[in-house]
């Protein structure tokens, strides 16, 4: 009786007719490509609140967020706390604040995104006899190039927004344009 042998492995060999490598030479790593389109980078950034910013009842205020802790495309601006994307697609959005009202009792905090403007994914919430509201908002969204999009909010109550890491602001894209 004799033992079968199991199948050897075989080597695959390149065929000496190919001019192209296995892999193309346009593929680069960390960069995201549509066919047809020059390779994209990619677009990530988060910034958080690194001093208290101080807010009066009933008021409208942009959200800072100076403490830039990445940007991987160089699109956002500590100085006024906006995200400028370079290539339109489409963007996940997430911004948070922490607010320490003035005087402990109830009150209701808001925040939405501003996109040139225009109020985008609010998000309202109460808060009972609360010292420390924190509230969020995130969506999904289409972004053009150039779109100048931050964070407002707007308490009953005066107070703070406080720095710590539930004031956040950040963005990645998802896609890109030629979705």
């Amino acid at each position: 009786m004799s033992i079968r042998q199991p199948n050897r492995l075989k080597r695959a060999r390149r065929s000496p007719n190919l001019s192209e490598p296995l892999l193309s030479r346009n593929v680069t790593p960390g960069l995201n490509r549509n066919p047809g389109s020059r390779p994209q980078a990619n677009s990530a950034f988060r910034a958080t609140n690194s001093t208290p910013q101080p807010v009066t009842a009933n008021a409208a205020s942009q959200i800072f967020f100076p403490n830039e802790q990445f940007d991987l495309a160089n699109e956002y601006n500590p100085a006024n706390s906006t995200f400028t994307p370079q290539t339109t697609g489409v963007y996940s959005l997430q911004a948070s604040y922490a607010f320490q009202p003035a005087v402990i009792g109830n009150f209701s905090l808001e925040i939405v995104f501003l996109i040139n403007g225009v109020t985008f994914s609010l998000n309202n919430e109460s808060f009972v006899g609360s010292l420390t509201g924190i509230i969020s908002t995130s969506d999904i969204l289409q972004l053009n190039a150039e779109d100048e999009v931050t964070v407002a909010m707007r308490s009953t109550a005066a107070g703070t927004i406080l720095a710590s890491s539930g004031t956040h602001f950040a963005a990645a894209r998802l896609s890109s344009s030629g979705i």
